[in-house]
């Protein structure tokens, strides 16, 4: 039902609408057609799974047991498709990875030209001065993901965890920002973007050497000592950012009116002091 909630593609097609009633369908829309959308990859790895690679071009041992369950896609086009379609295949799948590749690239660029060197770091700068800085941001972008993905033996695995991360961190900000907004404030959003990343840092991941520091529960050690976890810590983390972030912004509003209230009656008794006496405390003060 989240769609996909946790992919940064959500992010920047459903905040690129015009107004929020469009993002709020397409979120609807998501929720619907995304499960619907995800037939075909699991019918993939169903077929993948129950063929036996022996009588394939491929051989054996099975792409499962060499650790290449994340390539099955492309190694099922080339050994289980015909020629033609396996051309075709591989064609659209490369050029989804790189629509995919230059979108995320080119919106880390400008999200570090315009939102962090224009609006923090020099307020005053010029278009050809942020086009300047974006270019660069994008070189950068660029060479870091390449060398993330030298790495590794699987870009799938970064794919993984930043979903992982979007879902924990970003998914609670969309709500509020669509859902929520009239409770909400940035107090509150930082707060809970704060505590979505520490929760996240201390849960681990081991699979980028990330040690897990706090206990969940159902939790499982196995025999060499890695902790399994049975308890759904993703959506866990979500439900605490969404309270926090509510929590947050309605004390930082409660003690906002309190300081506003607070001075409001500060000026009235001033202003009450300050008053000019009536004709009757006048003939008092006379007498």
């Amino acid at each position: 039902a989240i769609g996909g909630v946790c992919y940064q593609a959500f992010y920047q097609r459903v905040l690129s609408t015009a107004t929020d009633a469009q993002a709020k369908i397409t979120c609807y829309a998501a929720a619907v057609f995304c499960p619907i959308l995800g037939i075909p990859s699991i019918l993939i790895g169903a077929v993948a799974a129950s063929t036996n690679w022996n009588q394939t071009s491929y051989g054996s041992p099975s792409p499962y047991e060499e650790g290449k369950a994340g390539m099955i896609l492309p190694i099922a086009l080339q050994h289980l498709c015909p020629f033609y379609v396996s051309l075709l295949g591989m064609g659209a799948l490369a050029a989804a990875v790189m629509s995919s590749v230059d979108s995320a690239l080119l919106s880390a660029a400008s999200q570090l030209g315009r939102n962090i060197f224009k609006n923090i770091i020099y307020k005053g700068a010029s278009e050809k001065l942020i086009v300047m800085a974006v270019k660069v941001s994008v070189v950068l972008c660029g060479t870091a993901g390449a060398g993330l993905a030298m790495m590794t033996s699987s870009v799938h695995l970064f794919w993984v965890i930043s979903s992982d991360v979007l879902y924990c961190m970003m998914a609670p900000q969309v709500i509020c920002v669509f859902y929520l907004s009239r409770w909400v404030n940035y107090l509150g959003a930082c707060f809970g973007f704060l505590v979505a990343i520490l929760l996240r840092i201390l849960i681990g991941e081991p699979v980028i050497g990330l040690p897990d520091l706090m206990p969940l529960p159902w939790d499982k050690i196995q025999d060499d000592g890695t902790r399994y976890r049975l308890f759904p810590f993703r959506t866990a983390i979500l439900l605490i950012t969404l309270g926090t972030i509510f929590l947050v912004s309605r004390l930082a509003e409660c003690l906002f009116e309190k300081r506003k209230l607070g001075s409001e009656d500060e000026t009235d008794a001033t202003c009450q002091e300050m008053k000019p006496m009536n004709k009757e405390q006048t003939n008092t003060s006379s007498d």
